[in-house]
């Protein structure tokens, strides 16, 4: 029995994938932060991403490699506050700043706040 590739694998299905959105059967189709594949000549869902949520987001972002992410996060009470996500050494850690009833992020409070979590990643220049 062969040997499976694990790598050979996921590149034929994304070439297969590929190939159906070339040929027109494949579309996709983004409304409401839902993300949609469909199968045209059959009108079926063929996969449905919800994306609302913005930490599917970074984490795939800071999975990607970048070194930084942000959101604007909402906790139980329906208040907004920033969330800044920092990767150093394969480790991801989540800054959270302080809301603000006008959702002004701009203050010298929260410059602080960001270049504090970004202390040392840019190095000193």
């Amino acid at each position: 029995m062969p040997q499976v590739n694990v790598g050979t694998i996921l590149l034929l299905a994304v070439a297969a994938l590929g190939g159906a959105w070339a040929a027109g059967l494949l579309r996709a189709h983004y409304e409401d932060g839902q993300l949609t594949l469909r199968v045209l000549r059959a009108r079926r869902v063929l996969a449905r991403f919800d994306l609302r949520d913005t930490g599917l987001l970074l984490l795939l972002s800071l999975m990607m490699g970048w070194a930084v992410a942000a959101a604007v996060e909402e906790n139980a009470q329906g208040e907004l506050y920033p969330a800044i996500y920092v990767r150093r050494a394969n480790a991801t850690t989540e800054h959270l700043l302080p809301g603000h009833p006008l959702h002004e992020f701009q203050s010298t409070e929260h410059q602080r706040a960001l270049a504090s979590a970004l202390d040392g990643l840019f190095g000193s220049g």
